[in-house]
């Protein structure tokens, strides 16, 4: 592992304009990624970008890392990029990736039931998902249902109406899960939950999982 994950000034300064959420995230991603992404694995990077392609490349110099998105343009730096609406079906070969990550995609897919079956497919047997996502019973929204407000993390309408912060443009979140219905969602398809952490989006987080704003889910793809 690279010294720079110990420098919290390299954090600091990289988070500075990534467009990525920051520290608070990435850092434990990174940490749990350490044990599992060996030299010449292969990770794929769903939804990656240029910003999340260098991190990887940071840590892992000599990992394969394919960078998958439908925008062209967010991934036109990365070494292997492909451009793929990967929300039903990629072009990959089963049992290909050794690693795949997953961040804050999810919860912006109608269907997620079949990105989670074609990663299943595209892992490679005992190979891992990590995955970020909002936490649907996050603290916030129970206070928030409690007085007859909507979530703020999930939209079903282009913009966000009923939140105590009143109308706002939505972020597209479609399929937002709690803690454990994201473990027993991922445990019906084929994989194994190792890890859950929570994280928050705008700063350290010192709420118990299931309470928090976010969620990190560390799992394996069974047999």
């Amino acid at each position: 592992m690279n010294n720079k994950f110990k420098d919290r000034k390299y954090w600091d300064n990289y988070f500075c304009n990534a467009g990525l959420t920051g520290m608070q995230k990435m850092k434990p991603v990174l940490s749990l990624m350490k044990n599992i992404v060996l030299e010449n694995s292969t990770l794929g990077d769903y939804g990656g970008t240029t910003v999340s392609f260098k991190l990887f490349k940071n840590f892992f110099p000599k990992t394969k890392i394919i960078s998958i998105n439908r925008i062209k343009g967010q991934i036109k730096d990365c070494d292997f990029p492909v451009c793929e609406d990967f929300s039903e079906k990629t072009g990959f070969a089963s049992d290909y990736f050794d690693v795949v990550f997953l961040g804050d995609v999810i919860e912006h897919l109608v269907e997620p039931d079949k990105l989670v079956i074609e990663l299943n497919r595209a892992i490679k047997p005992n190979g891992y998902l990590i995955l970020t996502t909002p936490n649907l019973a996050n603290l916030m929204n129970r206070l928030c249902l409690l007085f007859g407000y909507a979530p703020t993390n999930y939209h079903p309408s282009e913009y966000r109406y009923g939140t105590m912060f009143g109308v706002k443009h939505t972020s597209w979140h479609k399929s937002v899960f709690t803690v454990p219905a994201m473990k027993d969602f991922l445990k019906s398809y084929g994989f194994d939950v190792l890890k859950e952490k929570g994280f928050s989006y705008h700063g350290k987080s010192f709420l118990p999982t299931n309470l928090s704003e976010g969620m990190i889910i560390l799992a394996k793809k069974i047999g």
